[in-house]
């Protein structure tokens, strides 16, 4: 029992670390995260950008299995994707 809970107070040791070295590193920029898509990625999102119907379509993916309930999807969508970044 006293190693379990050994185990467990390293697993919470290791993860609070990495949260910290994760909040200390600097966010990519939006270039360093495209050259992470393929050419074949990057230019599907350019297909995408030219869609009439990319609001739609991305309100539509958010829970497929859930009929109905348009307005709570762009709710969600928009919180997941919209506002400005705080500061502090």
């Amino acid at each position: 029992d006293s190693t379990k809970h050994a185990n467990a107070n390293e697993q919470v040791l290791a993860s609070t670390l990495f949260a910290k070295e994760r909040m200390e590193q600097e966010d990519p920029t939006t270039e360093q995260v495209a050259m992470e898509f393929s050419a074949a990625e990057r230019a599907e999102i350019r297909a995408m950008q030219t869609s009439p119907r990319l609001y739609e379509q991305m309100v539509d993916s958010i829970c497929p299995n859930t009929f109905g309930h348009k307005e709570v999807k762009k709710g969600i969508l928009l919180m997941l994707l919209g506002g400005i970044h705080k500061t502090t």
